[in-house]
């Protein structure tokens, strides 16, 4: 809905969006995406350094001459700001979604539908990062082979991103349980860091979900017959409103509370 909106603006105005504002977006972009890069590269040793925690504190390793023990009288301090640096990077990755839609709002409105004339257009403007040649060019055809070699490719990139995901959310936990049960301060200092930290993380993942999930929209088209029904013929509405109250009472209780009353099939008869 986001991208289709902006459609509709850059339609209407095409006057005010024109090349000028296309490059002061790109500029835009640019100067974000370096910006969550130095944040990415700010949380590596951070994790780094909170791995280092969980080891015991008599062995005898260092990492950038920080011992474990060093890196656990660390931990909320460095746990605090991981959590910060997740809520900037994941405010910078929304709003570098916001412009890659107006990028691709210009890419479609250039390309007029023409599919590879879009795909080359993304792949200059920075909204398509993945070019792969066509199946079938007048008369060769890929084999097999590489569209084994393609799924191959995309089934470890995905298990590396899984692997990576869950490890750090895996040391994530380790080092808020740790928290907890061997504060290096006050039992209360850990406790708020940790209730800091978990709100931190809600945000990020409601953001991210924000950005890059699906949108719960709502159909309001029988609402709208509805309100036509009520206007011209009230003793007709109050019956679909019946029917569909009995309809919804044969369903199972559970079902009932989480879904709402939808109109019948058969509408009563005016």
């Amino acid at each position: 809905m986001r991208k289709e909106r902006f459609k509709d603006v850059l339609r209407k105005h095409a006057d005010i969006f024109n090349d000028d504002y296309l490059e002061a977006i790109q500029k835009r972009r640019a100067t974000a995406r370096s910006l969550s890069f130095k944040l990415f590269s700010a949380q590596l040793p951070i994790l780094i350094f909170l791995v280092l925690s969980l080891i015991p504190v008599d062995a005898s390793v260092t990492i950038f001459g920080v011992s474990p023990k060093a890196s656990k009288n660390l931990r909320e301090v460095l746990i605090v700001a991981s959590a910060l640096v997740g809520v900037f990077a994941t405010t910078l990755n929304h709003y570098v979604d916001i412009m890659n839609d107006i990028i691709g709002c210009f890419v479609d409105r250039r390309s007029k539908g023409d599919k590879e004339v879009s795909e080359f257009l993304g792949l200059g403007l920075g909204t398509n990062l993945w070019f792969l040649p066509g199946v079938k060019y007048e008369n060769a055809s890929v084999s097999w082979g590489f569209l084994a070699l393609i799924s191959m490719i995309a089934v470890l990139g995905i298990s590396v991103l899984l692997c990576t995901f869950f490890g750090t959310v895996y040391v994530h936990f380790l080092v808020l349980k740790d928290i907890y049960i061997n504060p290096s301060f006050s039992h209360a200092t850990s406790v708020a860091v940790i209730s800091f930290v978990l709100a931190c993380d809600v945000f990020t993942l409601l953001l991210a979900f924000l950005s890059s999930g699906g949108m719960p929209l709502q159909d309001l088209t029988n609402m709208l017959t509805m309100s036509k029904i009520s206007e011209k013929d009230p003793d007709r509405a109050a019956k679909i409103y019946r029917a569909m109250a009995l309809e919804h009472l044969r369903r199972p209780w559970f079902i009932r509370l989480i879904s709402r009353m939808k109109m019948p099939k058969r509408l009563p008869p005016g």
